[in-house]
């Protein structure tokens, strides 16, 4: 604090307007020839100006970087005594007054000014004030009985009055003006305690970022070869019990696959991790597509999945990200889809609302109250699951859509209440609807879709696919799994020992492996190589920058942990 005093009381000092003011009344004083004894006196305000002129200019200095309270104490010391030296030359004015002189008045009032203008300035302390004020009252008391010879006497009580008052104006000023530094010191410190805090908060972001990323990558490893060992045993003959007890294993390894994947998702769209890859995108069509995509599930529950596209949106284009929106749709209908009674009904929507494309599902299951409409929203959030039945999830589904709705800049509502079923909208942003293209009509009709293989590991038979995998587990699973779809498997756990195999028709890679390039830099290249060959990653990756190269690379990549049956057909694609 005293510092902090000291250096507002230096940057407040003005010694040239001390001067001017004492020229000025010099000048004023007699039209004549200066005396001696003004003179003098103006010589002295001269010089206590230069002093002043140098101590401010030295200390300013000083004092804007921290000093010991010795130095502090030598400041203030050179404050007093610059203050003492102006205090003397303008009490000593007094000398200028003569009796019965005109000038008396004026010399009196710019005495009083500037000893008011002095307690304004003066934030150096009480000590420096209060001898100032002593001093500058003495010298100038000292002229008044030539000045006053009958009411010399008066005057001076008038005078120390004034000090009086000046000085307890000046002690106000000095009190307020600490007060606020000591405001501004506590802000400056909880400022600089909450960038510690920021700081502290971003360093713990980061570190849980990497831990997850660490965590995510090492953690889906062994779920990945669960899934493919459980595959690959189903293809051995076995017997009903045997049979029975792979699917067991299957399905718990699907369902952590699936938990994994929605907890690692809602991470980064928490951490806002995931970029936005905005895109024209056909609506009618892109939604024919989900309707496709769930017929299957909806079937076997028995439930009817319908789509109704309003007229003014069938050749309507959006600017929308296609995957997390696909997310935000996906989550919906297996909820809706889930918890729909046998027999019932499911409904896909799309209408033009205030000039928004929303998208809507309706489902006819048991309904949400009113005062838990917020509250399912929210992460591990079952409502109809006291029991944590892994059948119907964990909870996540909703606080994805919620997550990834909010990355797109689109707005999420409920309508629902007990025992009417439910009816989600999502709203995209008003700038996200396209004007349709003249050839929109015929790229909106959407066919049935493919029919997938009966038997998709046919085409795979006698293909000879490269494995390049440096996780002992991974490989032990995948190699078991490739085999028995009868592919000619080579394997390869280091990056230079491919260029000693020949050429081959499957590229599966992973993208983390020993050495200084990555799985994308050596795919890349090994399909230079080999023009005829199909390249696949399948990685437990996370970070978004490697994922982005990956795919400006124009590579595909399958997140770790994969659905076996997802990795079968995708290879069964790659041969085609």
């Amino acid at each position: 604090m005293q510092q902090a005093l000291l250096k507002v009381g230096v940057n407040h000092l003005r010694p040239g307007l001390s001067w001017l003011l004492a020229v000025l009344l010099a000048l004023s004083y007699t039209e004549g020839p200066l005396p001696e004894a003004a003179r003098w006196w103006l010589a002295a305000a001269s010089v206590s100006a230069l002093a002043g002129f140098a101590f401010r200019h030295v200390w300013r200095h000083r004092l804007a970087t921290p000093q010991p309270p010795a130095v502090l104490r030598r400041a203030e010391w050179w404050g007093i005594a610059y203050g003492s030296s102006v205090s003397l030359a303008w009490g000593c004015s007094s000398l200028l007054m003569q009796h019965g002189q005109d000038s008396n008045l004026l010399i009196a009032m710019v005495y009083f000014g500037v000893c008011a203008g002095a307690a304004t300035l003066s934030v150096m302390g009480l000590a420096h004030m209060a001898i100032s004020s002593v001093l500058a009252f003495i010298a100038f008391s000292w002229g008044m009985p030539e000045a006053y010879p009958s009411h010399w006497a008066y005057f001076s009580v008038m005078l120390l009055l004034y000090h009086l008052v000046v000085f307890s104006s000046a002690r106000q000023r000095l009190a307020m003006v600490a007060d606020n530094l000591q405001l501004m010191q506590r802000q400056e410190q909880l400022l600089a305690e909450q960038q510690r805090e920021t700081e502290r908060a971003n360093q713990a972001n980061r570190d849980k970022s990497a831990f997850l990323a660490a965590a995510s990558h090492d953690l889906r490893q062994p779920v990945h070869a669960i899934m493919l060992l459980s595959h690959a045993l189903h293809t051995h003959p076995m017997d009903d019990e045997a049979r029975a007890l792979v699917h067991q294993v299957m399905g718990a390894g699907k369902a952590l696959s699936d938990q994994f994947n929605s907890l690692m998702e809602l991470s980064r769209l928490e951490g806002g991790h995931h970029p936005v890859q905005a895109q024209p995108v056909a609506l009618q069509g892109w939604l024919q597509q989900r309707q496709q995509a769930w017929a299957d599930t909806a079937l076997a529950r028995e439930v009817g999945l319908c789509l109704r596209v309003s007229q003014r949106l069938q050749f309507a284009r959006v600017h929308t990200d296609p995957g997390l929106l696909q997310r935000v749709l996906d989550n919906l209908l297996d909820n809706a889809i889930k918890f729909s009674p046998r027999g019932g009904r499911v409904l896909i929507t799309a209408r033009q609302v205030h000039g928004r494309v929303t998208l809507g599902v309706h489902d006819q299951g048991c309904g949400i109250p009113a005062e838990q409409h917020q509250q399912v929203f929210l992460p591990h959030v079952q409502l109809a699951n006291p029991t944590r039945d892994r059948a119907q999830g964990i909870g996540l589904g909703l606080s994805i859509v919620q997550q990834a709705a909010a990355v797109l800049q689109a707005r999420v509502t409920l309508h629902s209440s007990a025992g009417r079923g439910s009816h989600f909208r999502v709203s995209l942003p008003a700038d996200a609807l396209l004007a349709p293209t003249a050839d929109m009509a015929a790229s909106q009709q959407v066919g049935a879709p493919a029919p997938r293989s009966a038997e998709p590991a046919r085409s795979l038979h006698g293909k000879r696919l490269l494995l390049v995998e440096d996780d002992p587990m991974v490989t032990q699973a995948l190699l078991p799994w490739a085999q028995a779809l009868g592919m000619q498997v080579r394997h390869a756990r280091h990056p230079d020992e491919v260029h000693s195999l020949a050429e081959v028709d499957l590229v599966l890679c992973d993208i983390r492996l020993p050495g200084a390039r990555d799985g994308i830099t050596c795919l890349t290249q090994w399909l230079d190589d080999w023009p005829d060959a199909a390249g696949l990653l399948v990685s437990a990756e996370s970070d978004p920058e490697v994922l982005d190269r990956a795919e400006q690379e124009g590579l595909l990549l399958l997140p770790k942990p994969v659905d076996p049956d997802l990795l079968l057909h995708t290879l069964t694609g790659l041969c085609r």
